[in-house]
């Protein structure tokens, strides 16, 4: 049996996540996933890869100085976040990486996911968007959509979520006009979409 690491992401979410991937098991193209901190939600999606024979992108900050800049944009009334203050979060993504055996399959990005778009070319079967929360942070996560192929799905966790509203209002903004895109369903707080066209 898969051992996860800690983290926030819950089993409805990751039965979820595992149903959306199965969607997209016909489909060629890699993984990718925006928000990684410890890697729980990396464990579950890179072992789904791994059996499709895939790959899976993981772009973090991992509380380096690219988070330390973008947290100083941030509102001063802002949640602070338990892994902000741990400077091993890295490495302990990687140590879980490893424990899992996923080494091979998942390649880390360490940056703000705005600044890999700008020069991607793969195209991807599934992304999932967990990083930062905040408005303009989520609608610019949502622009990884334009690498799925066709059938492939973006999905959004803690979209809902009473605590983050920006990201259903960023979600929506981005997503409820965009034709290319049908909505799959409302799951644990995770929100899905399907590229149809």
């Amino acid at each position: 049996m898969l051992q996860l690491p800690d983290g926030w992401l819950s089993d409805e979410s990751i039965a979820f996540l595992r149903e959306l991937i199965g969607m997209t098991s016909d489909l060629k193209g890699a993984f990718l996933e925006v928000g990684s901190c410890y890697g729980r939600s990396s464990v579950v999606i890179g072992s789904e890869a791994k059996k499709l024979k895939s790959k899976l992108y993981c772009v973090d900050t991992w509380n380096t100085d690219a988070w330390t800049n973008i947290a100083q944009g941030l509102p001063s009334s802002r949640r602070k976040f338990q892994w902000e203050s741990d400077p091993d979060v890295y490495s302990k993504f990687t140590k879980n990486i490893r424990l899992a055996k996923l080494v091979k399959t998942i390649t880390p990005l360490m940056g703000v996911s705005a600044s890999f778009q700008e020069k991607w070319k793969e195209p991807l079967r599934f992304v999932f968007v967990d990083g930062c929360h905040y408005y303009n942070f989520v609608r610019q996560d949502a622009f990884w959509r334009k690498f799925l192929v066709k059938g492939g799905i973006i999905a959004f966790h803690d979209y809902g979520s009473g605590a983050w509203t920006e990201v259903k209002d960023a979600v929506c903004a981005e997503m409820d006009n965009d034709k290319l895109f049908q909505a799959v369903k409302l799951v644990a707080n995770t929100k899905a979409f399907k590229k149809v066209v």
